[in-house]
């Protein structure tokens, strides 16, 4: 999937370098979905029939609380809308390229899951704490 978020990525780039970055907008677009796939498979989250923005949604809920991906995410799709509308190419092409590079380096390490908060149930018995830890789902 990265070879893939790289192509659009040299889609845009080409576009841009052409002169004609508004054509190159769907290159990024694809650059952009397939690094948010990347992060998404990463989280085991990924669902094969995803579209664009299911898949964009998907990834916000799944890195809410990330420090690094949520903001490059936010700052990504800031800048798509920007260019959407035909302003600051350079701004997008240099976020998706940050937002790529991310999830490149994101990609080659483990994903760290929330800690599961057994006291959230409110099971004062601790049955269902016990359960869950019985199928190795909380510690």
């Amino acid at each position: 999937m990265s070879d893939l978020a790289d192509d659009g990525l040299i889609g845009l780039d080409r576009a841009i370098l052409a002169d004609k970055p508004a054509q190159g907008l769907h290159f990024g677009r694809e650059g952009f979905y397939y690094a948010a796939r990347r992060l998404l498979l990463r989280a085991g989250a990924a669902s094969g029939e995803a579209g664009f923005d299911e898949t964009i949604a998907q990834l916000r809920a799944v890195y809410a609380g990330d420090a690094r991906v949520a903001p490059a995410l936010e700052q990504l799709a800031a800048a798509e809308a920007e260019a959407g509308q035909g302003r600051d190419f350079g701004r997008y092409r240099e976020s998706l390229a940050a937002f790529i590079d991310l999830a490149a380096e994101l990609a080659g390490r483990a994903y760290e899951a929330p800690a599961f908060d057994a006291a959230a149930l409110g099971d004062s018995s601790g049955a269902v704490a016990a359960m869950l830890r019985a199928q190795g789902v909380a510690e």
